[in-house]
Formats: C-alpha cells, sequence, structure tokens
C-alpha cells in the first residue's frame, strides 16, 4: 500500500513539475514577444516613412506600340502593434474617428492614415473671358468677371494600398526572425505626393 501512495505521488509530483514547466514557458514566450512588440514600436516611432518611385505602364501607347511608363509616388511604413487601450491614449484621434464611423475598437483590426499633397501645373488659353480645361486626374473651369475670378477645381485620385508580412531576416531562400507587417500605399494620379503615412495593428 506504502509502496503505491509513494509511487503515485511521485506521479503527481512529476505531473506538477510538467505543468510548472509548461506555465513558466508560456509566460516567458508571452514575455518574449511583449518585448519584441514594445521594441518594434519603439523603432517605427522613431524612423520615417519611406518614399519611393515606381513605374507603371499607363495603358497609352507610345508611336513604338509600347506602353508608355509613367513614375508614380510611393510610400511605405512598418506597423505600431497597439492594444486597444494603447490605441485609445496614443492615437485617440484615430480611434475618435472609428467610433464615428459606428464602428467597435474591439472589432477594429487595423488602422491607416495617410497624407497626400496634390501639386498640377496647368496652362490654359482663355476664350471669352472664360475657361475650362479637363485632364485625366483634373477638371478646371471658370470665368473672369468685372476683375474677380470664379474657378471650379474638381482633382482626383486613386490610392493602392498593400499590407505584406516578411521575416527580419532573408538570406537567398532561408528567412527566420520576428515578422515585420508593412503598408505600401501608391498613388495612381502623377501630381500626387505622399506627405504622411502610419498603419497600426490593433491587438485584441
Amino acid at each position: 500500500m506504502m509502496t503505491l501512495l509513494l509511487k503515485e505521488w511521485k506521479l503527481t509530483l512529476l505531473a506538477l513539475a510538467l505543468i510548472s514547466v509548461s506555465v513558466f514557458a508560456s509566460l516567458w514566450n508571452d514575455a518574449k514577444k511583449e518585448v519584441t512588440r514594445q521594441t518594434s514600436n519603439v523603432s517605427v516611432l522613431n524612423s520615417n516613412y519611406k518614399s519611393y518611385k515606381v513605374a507603371y505602364k499607363s495603358g497609352l501607347k507610345k508611336l513604338n506600340g509600347k506602353d508608355s511608363v509613367i513614375n508614380l509616388n510611393a510610400g511605405k511604413v512598418q506597423s505600431l502593434t497597439y492594444t486597444v487601450s494603447e490605441f485609445e491614449d496614443y492615437a485617440s484621434k484615430d480611434a475618435q474617428t472609428i467610433k464615428d464611423l459606428k464602428i467597435s475598437l474591439k472589432s477594429a483590426q487595423s488602422a491607416s492614415d495617410i497624407e497626400t499633397k496634390t501639386i498640377t501645373n496647368t496652362v490654359i488659353q482663355l476664350k471669352d473671358s472664360c475657361f475650362n480645361q479637363s485632364t485625366q486626374w483634373q477638371d478646371i473651369s471658370g470665368c473672369i468677371k468685372k476683375g474677380n475670378i470664379s474657378i471650379k477645381t474638381t482633382n482626383r485620385d486613386s490610392l493602392f494600398a498593400v499590407i505584406s508580412t516578411v521575416s527580419k531576416h532573408n538570406f537567398l531562400f532561408f528567412h527566420w526572425g520576428d515578422k515585420i507587417n508593412s503598408l505600401d500605399v501608391v498613388s495612381k494620379n502623377p501630381n500626387t505626393t505622399i506627405t504622411g503615412l502610419k498603419y497600426t495593428i490593433i491587438k485584441h
């Protein structure tokens, strides 16, 4: 009887030890992920988004039959990762915008903030003190009357965004390290420059 009790006691201790190791490993892993998240956030906050050019086929044919290519402005930024409470504290304006859209923060997965600036140089011929010109990206019309100019301008743009996830370290076919989430945005209007870019993942 004593032998059986002793055997069961040893098995109980072994089971408790295994459970303790499992719990400790889980807590350690969670703590490690949290440190990685916080470190990544600090790195992103201390760096600016990257702007670059991307070649784009306009679809218009040149004399040689090839598509004409124009350079478009694009931007790239790595993601911040906030808990819901952190998002409300550190991105309160964005959080309020989400609420204004009648979307619960608990259901929101991510948020991006894109700032652009469009500068178009236009030469227009006057006709009977009025002008009217239309291009793919802009309509501008107006009239000059008694020294006053009335102008109506319509600008069009199309922003394309893609979210990608890559490993922190890459060499040939080998990938290792923490995953990095990035947002790339390109403006289809060649006159538009991306002046600000922010991408936040909301952790639940």
